[in-house]
């Protein structure tokens, strides 16, 4: 199966920002070698469940092992902060392997 990476839709999306991901799309027997519409949609709605799954995986955790009223606490102190979360998530896990 062969892949293309669409980086270049990036850099019109959003030039102030760095690239933030690529999607790698099989691309389905096709006389041209393009990838089709359904193929990127279907990738992207792959990588969405993915998403989806860890994020319920997470709360799941949260709730399941009585942490909500933490997290409660963390959401009502950080609502409406334009916080990235993803670069966050990386500093803490940096810190851990301190």
């Amino acid at each position: 199966m062969q892949h293309v990476k669409n980086e270049s839709h990036e850099a019109a999306i959003n030039p102030q920002r760095e690239r933030i991901g690529t999607i790698e799309t099989p691309i389905i027997s096709n006389e041209i070698g393009l990838v089709s519409f359904n193929d990127l949609l279907n990738e992207l709605l792959r990588q969405f469940e993915v998403e989806k799954n860890a994020k319920n995986q997470s709360y799941h955790f949260i709730i399941k092992h009585g942490h909500f009223d933490a997290y409660r606490k963390f959401y009502l102190l950080h609502q409406g902060k334009e916080i990235d979360n993803h670069a966050e998530c990386i500093r803490e896990l940096s810190n851990l392997s301190n």
